[in-house]
């Protein structure tokens, strides 16, 4: 389970990721978008261990999409 020091804020995620926190709001309300989170009552919080995946999961060889 994860430790509270394991858990980041939207503000937190936002700043490791060197963008404004708006960004990361916006993912969430996009399906498929950003890290997955947890909801703590009405606060949003990140495991470390999403945000890596979804890390991962960005990784590219390419600009070129499949569009």
């Amino acid at each position: 389970m994860a430790t509270p020091t394991q858990l980041l804020t939207n503000d937190q995620l936002a700043d490791e990721l060197g963008v404004h926190h708006s960004t990361t709001a916006q993912w969430r309300l996009i399906a498929g978008q950003g890290p997955r989170f947890i909801k703590v009552g009405a606060s949003v919080r990140y495991r470390r261990s999403d945000i890596e995946e979804w890390l991962t999961s960005q990784t590219r060889a390419g600009t070129k999409t499949d569009a």
